[in-house]
């Protein structure tokens, strides 16, 4: 039973993910690499989350 619902669970959320019903905006202002002092590198060399 345990099974059955991770798997139905987990379909749902490919599913989502095909429909773009995720948004990563945040995840991706708030990570990254690093300058020295911890801040956010901003200066669009670390691909910009673009695909290939």
């Amino acid at each position: 039973m345990e099974d059955a619902v991770k798997r139905h669970l987990r379909q749902e959320g490919f599913d989502a993910l095909e429909a773009g019903e995720f948004d990563f905006s945040e995840i991706v202002e708030n990570t990254g690499p690093r300058n020295a002092d911890g801040s956010l590198k901003r200066d669009g060399t670390h691909g910009g989350g673009q695909a290939a």
